[in-house]
């Protein structure tokens, strides 16, 4: 029964566009760093979100809901669109050979997603950006 209300509750605000509630399956995160392409992939910059003044916390945006990672097969896991500079950069937390690897690993799996999510959604622009 609170269940039940609960989710009505849930779909009530969702319902509402101004009440600030995320879709199903969506969140609002901090990103304190875009990298912005062009339509073919090229880069255009890196772009700071947040305010100097603050610990760089970013701007939040709706984005695909987190993915959680934990244990050694962490790198198998990645969030759609947005993770950590090992994913997204392959850049290793330090120069140890087992980072220098597991950035490899992060960032192959990262391009992945994109690329079976480009594939569902072959007209989508911005993916195949």
């Amino acid at each position: 029964m609170i269940l039940q209300a609960l989710n009505d509750y849930y779909e009530r605000k969702a319902a509402d566009s101004d009440s600030g509630i995320a879709p199903v399956g969506f969140e609002e995160k901090n990103i304190p760093y875009v990298i912005v392409v062009d339509y073919d992939g090229s880069l255009v910059g890196i772009e700071f979100t947040g305010d100097e003044g603050r610990y760089k916390k970013g701007k939040p945006f709706l984005m695909p809901m987190w993915q959680q990672k934990s244990g050694k097969d962490a790198w198998k896991t990645t969030n759609l669109l947005w993770d950590h500079y090992g994913y997204v950069l392959a850049y290793p937390k330090s120069d140890a050979q087992k980072d220098i690897e597991s950035a490899k690993k992060q960032h192959e799996t990262f391009l992945s997603m994109i690329e079976k999510v480009s594939e569902m959604l072959p007209e989508n622009k911005e993916i195949l950006a």
